[in-house]
């Protein structure tokens, strides 16, 4: 080593000076000081975290979902943003030919039969093994279950017994893929947390855990031996992994769970300190009595054989009928209220959701601030959905495709299975707040040929080749009662003038004046 430093300093590449000052870390986050002696500097791997704390945080997890009303209106939000009210709508795109000027036209028949079939079977009696359960109930609860506990695990079921379409879905609760399974197999395989994977990890199989009746009937979770083994070709494990090595997941909620609980607790005891000051409660106490004696009359008494007194409000409880000592609590104060939208505001940051969804508090936004927060909102809601189509929807559809043309549920050639997989999702979309400028702000897209009015209707939820057939069909109805509807008038006229009444300017129309002898910004 000191021929190497000999080396560098005689060819110039160090200076003499620089062998004597003490080497320094690269990273000030490196540093180990009294400031960081507690955080950690191993590194371990995602499996071994989630291991380590998987049933804890789903169980807590749960519990603030059950009684805390932000993680209640978190989850609600994750139902109605992801899934929407009418869940995803599908449309098959299969097509029929290649035209001479290599254009594709649509096998609009066959589409049309399969979407019907699969709306058909989405109905909760064909849906679910249960008869209970929507395709459109089934995403929310698994988006919601996945928003909660980490993680959904859905079984497909096979065979012509089932139902008329020979395939149904079976919801599984995560607790009974049990995470205190681990074993390596001889055949070179791994079960990590209930989950065989290969030496690519890739998941081979999932060990499910038999169901114990009596335990059901008191309502307990107990994973335990045997396990069920059901191949990865009949299980849809759904999660958002964030490492690759990933084998389970974890509650979208954890990294805010804490300040949750801290805060719930924290407003029950202002509830309760405010409820103590509004009953105004007083005693009288004597001053030289014995410690530990106590005058009151009552026959309840605690675990330790202290006396319990009720009280009530505007009631003076006598103790030794000596000294009256108040009991005026004054909190919470004026800053309680700031306090409390501080930690939301890191809560919110900690679920990924604006302060203003999560609270329902709009009283510091105004149109510029709540239209930033909703973009920038929206396009995690609509990773999101990308994300539940790639793991679930586009699965869920080719194994019901390829069951119900095997089966001859739909009359088409299950030869063509390639042809008709192609399944085109479209999720819950938003209405800006000033519909009207949306409108003309997609018009002026198209018209400059920065969007086509496919991607317009796409965006907003809709198909265009469905909706220009509903426009002719209402326009041939139209006609044949004899009524005159405006359908795709040209513009006749505009205002001079567009006002924006949360912004402070008036923006004319393009070379005219505003009328306020004020120069219109650009």
């Amino acid at each position: 080593m000191g021929l190497i430093r000999t080396f560098l300093r005689d060819h110039g590449y160090i200076h003499q000076s620089d062998l004597r000052k003490p080497s320094r870390r690269a990273y000030a986050a490196a540093k180990m000081n009294r400031l960081t002696d507690e955080w950690l500097t191993t590194a371990t791997s995602i499996d071994h975290d989630i291991r380590s704390g998987l049933v804890a945080v789903r169980a807590r997890a749960r519990d603030l979902s059950q009684n805390n009303e932000f993680a209640r209106a978190y989850l609600r939000a994750v139902k109605k943003n992801v899934i929407g009210s009418d869940g995803f709508k599908l449309q098959v795109k299969a097509i029929d030919y290649w035209d001479a000027k290599g254009k594709p036209q649509p096998d609009r028949m066959a589409n049309d039969i399969i979407e019907r079939a699969f709306a058909s079977w989405s109905r909760p009696e064909t849906a679910t093994v249960t008869g209970k359960i929507s395709l459109r109930k089934a995403e929310e609860i698994i988006v919601e279950t996945a928003a909660r506990d980490g993680e959904s695990f859905v079984r497909l079921v096979r065979g012509q017994s089932i139902n008329r379409y020979g395939f149904s879905l079976q919801l599984i609760e995560p607790d009974w893929i049990d995470e205190k399974m681990n074993e390596e197999l001889r055949n070179g395989n791994i079960i990590r947390m209930g989950v065989e994977i290969d030496v690519w990890r890739k998941p081979v199989a999932y060990y499910v855990s038999t169901r114990n009746n009596t335990l059901d009937l008191y309502g307990s979770m107990i994973p335990t031996a045997p396990y069920v083994r059901i191949p990865a070709s009949d299980i849809i494990h759904v999660f958002d992994p964030e490492r690759a090595d990933q084998t389970r997941g974890i509650s979208w909620m954890s990294p805010a769970m804490l300040g949750l609980h801290n805060l719930k607790g924290y407003v029950g005891g202002a509830i309760i300190n405010a409820r103590a000051g509004a009953n105004k409660l007083g005693f009288f106490r004597n001053p030289g009595q014995t410690a530990g004696a106590s005058p009151i009359a009552t026959e309840e008494t605690d675990s330790s054989g202290n006396p319990i007194d009720n009280l009530e409000p505007g009631t003076f409880t006598d103790i030794g009928d000596k000294e009256f000592v108040g009991f005026d609590p004054k909190y919470p104060d004026q800053q309680f209220d700031p306090f409390v939208k501080s930690i939301l505001r890191g809560i919110s940051s900690g679920l990924g959701v604006s302060f203003s969804s999560l609270s329902n508090d709009l009283t510091e936004v105004n149109f510029s601030s709540i239209r930033a927060g909703l973009l920038e909102e929206r396009e995690s809601w609509k990773s999101l959905q990308s994300w539940f189509v790639e793991s679930f929807l586009n699965r869920i559809y080719s194994e019901w495709l390829q069951m119900v043309l095997l089966t001859g549920a739909i009359n088409l050639p299950a030869a063509k299975y390639e042809k008709f997989n192609r399944p085109v999702w479209t999720g819950r979309r938003w209405s800006w707040v000033k519909p009207l400028e949306e409108v003309k702000a997609f018009q002026e897209a198209v018209k400059s040929g920065f969007k086509s009015s496919t991607q317009v209707i796409a965006e907003n939820g809709g198909d265009i080749e469905e909706m220009y057939r509903e426009l002719a069909e209402e326009k041939q109805l139209a006609a044949e009662l004899g009524l005159d509807l405006d359908y795709g008038a040209k513009d006749q006229g505009s205002s001079d003038t567009q006002t924006d009444p949360d912004d402070d300017d008036v923006i004319p129309a393009k070379n005219k004046g505003n009328g306020k002898g004020a120069v219109a910004k650009a």
